[in-house]
């Protein structure tokens, strides 16, 4: 019994990895942004917001629907924020257009994460404003 063991044990370590088409980052290749990037390439103004569902609401419909609301509030005005910090005043509202949902979480109580992603690659050169009052 402990010869086939051994022997199973053998044929496993011998044995190749198996090959897929999906191919990381060889180590020598690997830098700090290639760890930093998404897999796409292009990197993101990502925030995440948090809804709760409302209190004494039964239906499992009307919970997820109020705390998908609230989240997305709550995330456009963590965006908001952040895109104060990045751009001019007056391309704010257009980046806002062109901001993507990334992903759409519920937990077991009907509590709704939803993250939003912005490409930095929309927001061009960052311009110094002198006096802004953001």
């Amino acid at each position: 019994m402990k010869r086939a063991f051994f022997a199973v044990l053998l044929l496993s370590a011998c044995t190749e990895p198996p090959r897929g088409g999906n191919k990381g980052t060889p180590f020598e290749e690997l830098t700090l942004q290639s760890l930093v990037r998404w897999p796409d390439g292009r990197e993101y103004v990502t925030v995440i917001g948090r809804g709760y569902p409302e209190e004494g609401q039964t239906n499992v419909d009307a919970r997820r629907r109020a705390s998908r609301d609230g989240a997305a509030m709550a995330a456009q005005e963590k965006m908001i924020a952040e895109l104060k910090k990045l751009a001019p005043k007056e391309r704010i509202r257009d980046l806002l257009r062109q901001v993507e949902i990334a992903k759409t979480d519920y937990t077991y109580d009907d509590i709704c994460s939803l993250t939003l992603r912005l490409p930095k690659e929309l927001l061009g050169e960052k311009k110094q404003v002198w006096n802004d009052e953001r």
